[in-house]
């Protein structure tokens, strides 16, 4: 890892693995001298994105792209989340708008409620539409885990770890990186899944929500919360609703193909329209 160029939080992750270890067979740790480089900088400046910025993103990105983006930045989970996320996880409420998300958190290793804005739920929809063309899905499929990379209408199964990178992948070079007026003077990138994270917990402090509430949707687990902070779902999404509007970054982008469509439906409307219109003169002229 030193090698490597690993920074301060890699060598945290391990050593408090390590820790936790020891402890399960009552080894005294405290009495081992960690040593580890310290004041370690990132190789890549990760700051939080503007609103510009998010909406120059979702216009470059793909369907598909546009969804992982927006699930991200709208429900506030980790990227590794997302492959553990069924069909039936997700139920939309009509009235408040807004959809609520059952999750795992594969790193605290437990079960949470999250949501999302209507904004990603339209953009869900139409993804998934275009999915049912060349698959049949069930409530139990994890929908992206098992369809995001599948390539010609053919499943790509992969392993969660091997899911996990080709979503990095994914996110950083393929979606960030494709973005030029993002990109450093040295080829770092600004930002990546995490910093998607960090704008939903910006967005909840600063509309007002309580912070044990934007824990619990981050999948955060404490002690506190664990033991004592039991909150009802209609409670978070009270919550949720306060930060709704800033994590709504823009009107869903269709692509080019989509609004060719829906100006065919217009223009196929209209000439139903002037035909009936057409039809009902003739018809008062033979009558006069």
């Amino acid at each position: 890892m030193i090698l490597e160029n690993a920074v301060n939080a890699a060598f945290n992750t391990y050593i408090y693995s390590l820790r936790a270890l020891l402890r399960a067979y009552d080894i005294d740790y405290k009495s081992i001298e960690w040593k580890y480089p310290r004041n370690k900088a990132r190789v890549y400046r990760d700051r939080l994105p503007t609103l510009e910025e998010l909406k120059y993103i979702l216009d470059k990105a793909s369907l598909k792209q546009k969804v992982v983006v927006l699930l991200l930045i709208s429900s506030g989970m980790r990227q590794s989340t997302m492959k553990t996320i069924k069909l039936r996880d997700f139920a939309y409420d009509d009235e408040n708008q807004i959809l609520r998300i059952n999750a795992y958190s594969s790193k605290s290793r437990h079960s949470y409620t999250t949501f999302a804005t209507k904004e990603f739920w339209d953009t869900f929809l139409h993804w998934l539409g275009e999915l049912k063309t060349s698959h049949k899905i069930g409530q139990d499929d994890c929908i992206f885990k098992k369809y995001y990379f599948c390539r010609n209408g053919i499943v790509n199964e992969v392993s969660d770890y091997h899911w996990s990178h080709m979503m990095s992948d994914e996110i950083n070079a393929r979606i960030f990186d494709k973005c030029d007026a993002l990109k450093r003077q040295d080829g770092d990138v600004k930002f990546s899944a995490h910093t998607l994270r960090k704008f939903f917990k910006t967005a909840c402090v600063n509309s007002g929500m309580k912070e044990l509430y934007s824990e619990a949707m981050m999948g955060h687990k404490t002690s506190i919360q664990q033991i004592y902070f039991t909150p009802t779902e209609d409670d978070m999404m009270k919550e949720y609703k306060k930060a709704a509007p800033k994590l709504t970054i823009t009107s869903v982008v269709m692509e080019s193909s989509d609004r060719m469509k829906e100006l065919e439906k217009r223009m196929n409307a209209m000439e139903e329209e002037l035909k009936y219109i057409k039809s009902r003169s003739s018809l008062l002229k033979s009558s006069i």
